[in-house]
This record gives C-alpha cells, structure tokens and sequence, in this order.
C-alpha cells in the first residue's frame, strides 16, 4: 500500500492534472503492480488487476475468510460465520479503491504463500490490522 501511496498514485493524479483528465486508477494500479513485478508485462499486469477487482466486487473470497474464521476458532458456528461475512463484505467495499488496491496485494500474497495467507491477510485487512 505504501508504495503505491508513494509513487503511483501521486503521479497518476500530477499527470491527470496536467493533461486536463480525471485520475485513472487503472492506469496507477498499473504502475504499482509493475513496480511490484517489474517482469509482467503490459497483458498479465491488466489481468492480475481485472481479477482482483472481480473477486472484490464478486466477493469471491468469502470461502477463504471462511476457513480462516474457522481455523481461528474451530468452535464457531456458521450463524456466526455469516455474520461476520456480511460485515466484512460491507467493509471490503469495492467502490474503495484503496480496498481495491489491497486486493491486489491479497493477490500477491497469494502468489507468494497460497491462498490461506490471501484469506488472513482480508481477514486482518476487515479488522484494520494492515497497512
């Protein structure tokens, strides 16, 4: 989050400003995810940020928060599972672009360390325990 509140997002607005446009987040997450993996190129950096903002705006993560709700307390029921569930869709709102922006990190920490990681890093990231 830090580097793309340092870089790509300053200079996506600098640049919208200058050239007389609004501010494209598609084209700032672009610079950021390039920062990021500099080694993607044009396509696969568009569809790592298209798929993140569909699982966002899909919510598509549930079961993964799921699992890691129950992994933090076996005792839970589904009632309150749901109930969490319905709060942290509520928190993760995908007309956010900063929650957007940490879907995209969600995706690399998936990449990095699999998909339990991603579902305590959204887990933590609904609590406001990540940067």
């Amino acid at each position: 989050m830090r580097i793309y509140a340092a870089g790509p997002a300053p200079f996506e607005g600098r640049m919208a400003e200058l050239e007389g446009r609004e501010f494209d987040f598609r084209l700032a997450a672009s610079h950021f995810v390039k920062e990021v993996r500099p080694n993607w190129d044009d396509e696969r950096v568009s569809a790592f940020i298209e798929r993140e903002i569909n699982r966002c705006e899909q919510f598509s993560d549930s079961g993964l928060i799921a699992d890691d709700l129950r992994r933090r307390d076996p005792k839970i029921g589904q009632s309150e599972i749901s109930e969490y569930l319905e709060k942290i869709r509520k928190i993760l709102n995908p007309s956010n672009t900063g929650v957007i922006i940490r879907f995209i990190i969600a995706g690399f920490i998936e990449e990095q360390y699999g998909e339990t990681h991603r579902g305590e890093y959204l887990v933590e990231l609904a609590r406001g325990n990540t940067d």
